[in-house]
């Protein structure tokens, strides 16, 4: 069930094949992609800071490059953040994929199932 109270009838992934095959670019300030929703709540529990969290809603990006001020100057810890998230994440069995955008080639964190041709290049 989708936070709005509907099921999901597959529009989500499709929706984000497009978005990785080219055909339709991710608005400019989107960093995450969710197939499914339960996946990101889930993805949520796991997150240890308001950064990780920032990371999971598609406020912070995955290369770091929207960090601004000291939070640039400190870019190293930001890095071991986002990887200690996605190795709990694998841990705990969340599926996730870093997928790259063949517009601009922006690193993109998928929350949930995709095919595996949908995100390797």
């Amino acid at each position: 069930m989708l936070p709005d109270g509907t099921e999901p009838d597959g529009s989500e992934v499709h929706n984000v094949l497009s978005v990785l095959a080219g055909k339709r670019p991710p608005a400019p300030d989107v960093w995450v992609l969710v197939v499914d929703p339960k996946v990101q709540e889930e993805a949520l529990t796991l997150a240890a800071s308001s950064y990780q969290r920032a990371l999971l809603l598609g406020e912070e990006n995955l290369s770091g490059s929207t960090l601004k001020g000291k939070a640039k100057y400190y870019g190293a810890t930001y890095a071991r953040s986002r990887k200690d998230l996605l190795s709990r994440m694998s841990d705990a069995k969340v599926p996730w994929r870093e997928a790259v955008t063949h517009d601009h080639g922006r690193r993109i964190l998928v929350l949930g199932n995709l095919p595996k041709q949908a995100w390797e290049r």
